[in-house]
């Protein structure tokens, strides 16, 4: 059977076709110049005229690194590799003179035969390569004048070519090569419009990196896909400035735009000292979200700080997705506002555990995002993959796809690589954790990034989440939590500051707040808590935070941290030893010699001060940042020193640090008076 041709190519020259004259990319200019703008016509020409180049040079069928900025060269060179069956390898601009490692991963795991990159950058990496042993790769400056070369004819198109290789971000593991065949990408192009209803006449905006799959696949091509208007901005003027991205709204009456969480919240920064009765923002239609955890309180605070600009909070449009799906998986709402439930986690989630469902104003609860209901030609299930048994509705599992737009493989590694069979059909395990509620998607958490400590299982945005509104002077999207490389059963917390409190605040009193928090909500204390300056946790091009990367940092101490736990451990200057402590409590048996012997214990174990420990002397134990562990070992400690029998029980009656020292002051003075024979009246 003859095999349909269906790729983006055949859009292109449709749109360039119908309406030659019709603008299809705009590069906003930040600097007040004039825009630069294509129409379909001039877009199509130029793509076509650098196919023929790459024709010309044999490149057709081979694997051709894509170099660039955020430039209009990345799109033509894109798709010009479309025309003649090259496979494109998008890959994040070079920042620095010499290549990343994460480069020269990609240009060996790819097999990569050509580079094509713009001419501004043509220098820098013919230096880097030779540095790196590499000058035998080819490399083709896309924007010169080269001489023109007469048109032949295109190879074939089938949809079970090569489209491109997406490499993942490595935020959670080193980039893996995913193929995406033209199937993959056309099928994803149907299930974004169904999702976000894209036409010819929505204006899509993007400061999102063109390597990305949500800035290529889910902003360029999708323009491309539906025949719309697309405006691109370079994300390093979106991190140097935000606000141009509401700003860019405004201005070109945007109907679709988005990205991670984090970006929304950047922007009510932003624009908190802005005039915002110039932002018109009663054009935007879709504000999608994913990429990253979705934050309830995000959606809430960002829709209310520009409703007076004509936002409505049922523009927002949770998503989820991974370059295993080439980009979308779920997104499609079941109502006007985006679906937010109140749950409790309960216990063994990877495992199978359910999910309780729970009232709005339980203060104990966590409120989740969904991400949104499948589109119809994808087939979602969460799976129990050690069992190979599909999870009941609240069920938690890991999200395992099957559908056109899934990947088959990866460019390296076993064909058969992160997927699993269930009643006759292949799934590809996403490695994330989720479960269904009324047909929606709920996503928690990735396995790779869970935490065991003692035994149970912790999920690093609740923490991060935790950490980050446990101190106003900590940058809401700058906490990271991973797992101690040192140690196990451990983990770290890494923490930004804000910088205008850089030189403003006690870094202690923040350590200590939060090491309180995570103590009174999870029960468990990290080994190290580290301050951080603003921006100093690596990150993504698109922005997300790098565990993985921070857990290498850190063994490294390569973290260039303001303060941490650690160090105020060291440097803790306690007035007393302990054994003239315990000689005064045995001498007097009073409250004051018993705060103070049980304040130097603690702050010996917790690295606490002592004077922080009594400005907290009311407080539960767990919220001045002593968990389980540690009142374990402060138990053993205060039995070997009195010789007496103190249990966890006796604890959890005297939770409070005064009454602990209540109780441990009768405790010694009971035995201490009958050491010595004298007549004990209770």
């Amino acid at each position: 059977m003859e095999e349909i041709q269906d790729n983006i190519v055949k859009y292109l020259k449709k749109n360039a076709t119908i309406f030659p004259e019709k603008t299809a990319f705009i590069f906003a200019d930040t600097n007040d110049a004039s825009d630069i703008k294509i129409s379909y016509g001039e877009l199509h020409n130029r793509i076509e005229s650098l196919a023929n180049q790459l024709l010309f040079r044999s490149h057709n069928g081979k694997n051709v690194l894509l170099v660039y900025d955020n430039t209009l060269e990345f799109i033509i060179s894109f798709f010009a590799c479309q025309y003649v069956g090259a496979v494109a390898v998008p890959i994040a601009p070079l920042l620095k003179n010499n290549l990343t490692e994460k480069f020269l991963n990609v240009i060996k795991d790819s097999e990569a035969s050509l580079i094509l990159c713009s001419n501004s950058l043509l220098s820098k990496i013919e230096y880097s390569l030779k540095l790196n042993h590499l000058e035998y790769l080819p490399i083709f400056a896309t924007d010169l004048n080269y001489p023109l070369i007469e048109s032949s004819r295109f190879p074939d198109i089938l949809n079970s070519g090569i489209s491109f290789i997406q490499y993942t971000s490595g935020s959670t593991d080193n980039p893996k090569g995913v193929v995406i065949t033209h199937e993959n990408l056309i099928s994803n192009q149907r299930q974004i419009k169904q999702a976000f209803n894209c036409n010819k006449e929505s204006i899509i905006f993007s400061w999102l990196p063109f390597h990305h799959d949500m800035g290529l696949v889910g902003n360029i091509i999708q323009s491309i896909y539906v025949g719309c208007t697309c405006i691109l901005v370079s994300p390093f003027y979106f991190f140097q400035q935000p606000k141009i991205w509401i700003e860019a709204i405004s201005k070109f009456k945007v109907t679709h735009s988005g990205g991670p969480n984090f970006a929304y919240d950047l922007c009510i920064k932003a624009m908190a000292d802005s005039d915002l009765s110039k932002i018109d923002l009663s054009s935007w239609k879709v504000a999608f979200n994913g990429a990253d955890y979705i934050k309830p309180g995000t959606i809430t605070q960002f829709s209310f700080f520009f409703r007076p600009c004509g936002f409505k909070k049922n523009v927002f449009y949770p998503c989820y997705g991974l370059a295993e799906a080439t980009l979308l998986v779920s997104g499609i709402k079941s109502s006007k506002k985006p679906t937010i439930i109140s749950i409790n986690k309960g216990e063994n989630l990877e495992d199978g555990g359910f999910i309780q469902l729970t009232k709005k104003n339980n203060k104990t609860s966590e409120k989740i995002v969904s991400s949104g209901k499948v589109p119809d030609a994808l087939t979602v299930k969460i799976i129990l993959t050690k069992y190979i048994i599909e999870c009941q509705e609240l069920q938690c599992g890991e999200i395992c796809i099957s559908g056109k737009n899934v990947t088959k493989r990866y460019w390296s590694g076993l064909s058969g690589e992160g997927f699993i069979e269930l009643g006759g059909n292949r799934y590809l395990k996403t490695g994330d954790i989720g479960f269904f509620y009324n047909n929606e998607l709920f996503v928690i958490g990735r396995i790779k990034e869970m935490l065991i400590v003692r035994g149970k299982n912790y999920y690093p945005y609740d923490i991060e989440r935790a950490v980050s509104e446990s101190h106003s002077k900590l940058e809401s999207n700058g906490v990271v939590v991973f797992e101690n490389p040192q140690e196990k059963d451990t983990f770290i917390i890494a923490a930004e500051l804000q910088r205008k409190f850089l030189n403003q605040i006690d870094l202690t009193q923040i350590i200590n707040s939060i090491s309180r928090c995570v103590t009174s909500k999870f029960g468990i204390s990290p080994s190290d808590i580290v301050i951080l300056k603003p921006r100093a946790i690596p990150r993504t091009t698109s922005g997300k935070l790098q565990r993985l990367l921070c857990k290498e940092l850190y063994l490294k101490k390569d973290f260039k941290s303001l303060m941490s736990k650690n160090k105020i451990a060291i440097n803790v200057t306690l007035p007393q030893t302990k054994t003239e402590l315990l000689n005064r409590v045995i001498l007097e048996k009073d409250f004051q010699s018993v705060k103070k012997y049980l304040i130097y214990i603690i702050a010996l174990k917790s690295g606490l001060t002592d004077i922080e420990l009594l400005e907290y002397s009311n407080l539960e134990l767990n919220e001045i940042g002593v968990d389980s562990l540690i009142m374990v070992e402060i138990i053993n400690i205060i039995n070997k020193d009195f010789s007496i029998n103190l249990q966890a029980s006796d604890i959890f009656k005297n939770s409070r640090l005064s009454s602990l020292i209540n109780f441990i002051e009768q405790i010694v003075w009971l035995k201490y008076n009958e050491a010595h024979g004298n007549q004990i009246i209770l």
